[in-house]
């Protein structure tokens, strides 16, 4: 389990499971915490976070569904096994 830095509105610092970090930030309990992979401390209301993107309208494009996968192949070499 991962677990952040926080900062509540009132500064006091903690450390929290990725989870309860979901949970203070939906609750607005919480100012900003850090993250890691960008090595800086996110401002809640300021700074982009998880959901904040928007709507996208186009094809999704994450997840493949079986059978609807085409692969083109170009050049044909046969193999010895």
């Amino acid at each position: 389990m991962r677990y952040f830095a926080i900062k509540y509105k009132n500064n006091v610092e903690d450390i929290v499971p990725g989870p309860m970090l979901d949970e203070l930030i939906a609750e607005g309990s919480i100012k900003q915490f850090f993250r890691p992979s960008e090595q800086k401390w996110i401002i809640l209301g300021s700074d982009t976070t998880r959901g904040m993107g928007g709507s996208y309208e186009g094809k999704e494009r994450r997840w493949i569904t079986p059978n609807t996968t085409t692969i083109k192949v170009t050049n044909q070499v046969p193999m010895n096994l």
